[in-house]
């Protein structure tokens, strides 16, 4: 049995449904996150008296490291 039957018997139509909505919700989270970054940038800088170049590339690093994620665990 795959593992797509497997959760259609389990769970019946509904399991694309609530794989849809974990996605969505992922999704969100992501986008949340990146923003609370975003909202951070002037707090980081103060904090560790950086330049905007800087905490754009500590930015950058996040994002990048949120999509790897999002690719590996796909």
């Amino acid at each position: 049995m795959s593992q797509t039957e497997a959760l259609f018997a389990r769970y019946g139509s509904m399991y694309r449904w609530l794989a849809t909505a974990a996605a969505m919700v992922s999704a969100i989270a992501v986008v949340l996150s990146s923003t609370i970054v975003n909202v951070a940038v002037p707090a980081i800088m103060g904090q560790f008296g950086i330049d905007q170049t800087r905490v754009q590339w500590l930015a950058t690093g996040f994002l990048a490291a949120m999509t790897v994620t999002m690719l590996l665990s796909a």
